[in-house]
């Protein structure tokens, strides 16, 4: 949260009550925005900076985490907004002109409805109405949502287990339970381009976008095509990985991945990632793991797997508890990257997160959660939060989730 009275200084600084000819013009600028402006306007105007740090205090020790109610927040303003010396009288008309306007404005405030007003909300209508600048409150603000008018209108036959967005190309891919043809759809009018069909026999499980800008010199010459690409990838249980033109959505070329059914892929560091299925690769009856492989395209083979170790190495370990040093000994569900760290951090059915150094591509470190009760394993799943947190000092935050288990009765 910005420190006391700042949240508000750049509209009392544009709007003093005091004002000559010049500052009237920008008081009007501002009540000419909108409704919500010019009530906030005509209300808040009459405040300076002692009394907003005031009123956060006042704020928060009458209505606490759970904020104000109407009657509360009229209170709390009026004694600001009214005269208070002693040889002052009050009109009136201007209290009750002013109690319902400080009503009207509580109603406007209360987005979500509830009938409490949290010190948040009030100061992130301030922001939307034009009055504070929107990087003094960008940590803390209020984030509304509103129902888009879009809807997809296409006949799904089968449950839907996973939607994803790809922002460089504006589209939507669509898997469907046990279906061979993921759906794209273009994002800005959710209509159907395209079924990514012919290519699978078996069920697709993941689909991932690959973009690399074509380098410098090729652009001068005016070839935008040489060495850059952008393929939508779609990844199957036939143990292929397929690649489609990303404008056209036709099919181009594929690349066999073995034995290996891949369940996730992530696009990172100009490299292709995937993580696949456990499956056992050696003689003896530990030797199963989940492996993460990176790939390069522009050669159409398999760049290895990560964690520095070779099939063969692998196998010569002896015992499993030194296998788990190297890879994931359950399925791969989950692959994410963290921009600026150079680490690649993966999720399995192990309780375990990698953390990979894509540059090495060797371990950095294994976050591991102790067994829950019966030793059942539990789904793993990555989300990357790419915004600051409060803590300056760290720049990026991983969250791990699990699916919920219904408890018996």
């Amino acid at each position: 949260m910005p420190a006391e009275g700042d949240t508000l200084s750049a509209f009392l600084t544009e709007c003093p009550v005091d004002s000559d000819d010049d500052d009237a013009e920008s008081v009007v600028e501002i009540r000419e925005r909108g409704d919500e402006g010019a009530l906030a306007a005509d209300i808040l105007n009459d405040l300076n900076t002692d009394s907003i740090r005031s009123l956060k205090r006042n704020f928060l020790h009458v209505g606490g985490e759970d904020g104000v109610q109407e009657g509360e927040f009229v209170k709390m303003m009026l004694a600001y907004l009214l005269p208070t010396g002693l040889d002052e009288e009050i009109d009136p008309e201007e209290e009750l002109d002013r109690v319902g306007k400080l009503k009207e404005l509580f109603a406007e405030i209360d987005v979500n409805g509830d009938g409490t007003m949290q010190w948040e909300e009030f100061t992130e209508f301030l922001i939307e109405a034009g009055m504070v600048s929107r990087e003094e409150m960008s940590v803390d603000a209020v984030k509304k949502y509103h129902p888009s008018p879009l809807q997809d209108n296409t006949r799904h036959d089968t449950m839907i287990e996973e939607i994803r967005y790809f922002p460089r190309i504006d589209k939507i891919a669509v898997l469907e339970h046990r279906a061979l043809n993921p759906k794209v759809y273009r994002a800005e009018s959710c209509l159907l381009q395209r079924s990514l069909s012919g290519e699978h026999v078996q069920s697709v499980l993941a689909v991932e976008h690959c973009f690399k800008a074509p380098s410098k010199a090729a652009v001068k010459a005016g070839d935008e095509t040489s060495n850059g690409f952008s393929y939508l990838v779609t990844a199957g249980g036939d143990c292929r990985l397929n690649f489609w033109d990303a404008s056209s959505c036709n099919s181009l070329f594929h690349i066999p991945t073995g034995k290996e059914h891949v369940t996730t892929m992530c696009w990172f560091n100009d490299r292709l990632f995937t993580g696949s299925r456990a499956h056992r690769f050696g003689p003896q009856r530990h030797h199963t793991a989940g492996f993460i492989h990176h790939w390069d395209i522009e050669n159409m083979r398999d760049g290895g797997i990560v964690g520095g170790k070779k099939i063969s190495d692998l196998c010569a370990l002896e015992r499993q508890s030194e296998l788990k040093k190297f890879v994931h000994t359950e399925h791969v569900m989950d692959l994410c990257g963290i921009s600026g760290m150079d680490v690649l951090c993966s999720a399995g059915m192990d309780a375990k997160i990698g953390m990979w150094d894509v540059k090495t591509m060797q371990l950095r470190k294994y976050l591991e959660k102790k067994e829950s009760k019966g030793g059942q394993p539990e789904e793993l799943s990555l989300i990357h939060i790419s915004e600051p947190t409060r803590l300056l000092s760290i720049s990026y935050a991983v969250f791990c989730l699990k699916k919920k288990k219904k408890k018996k009765k």
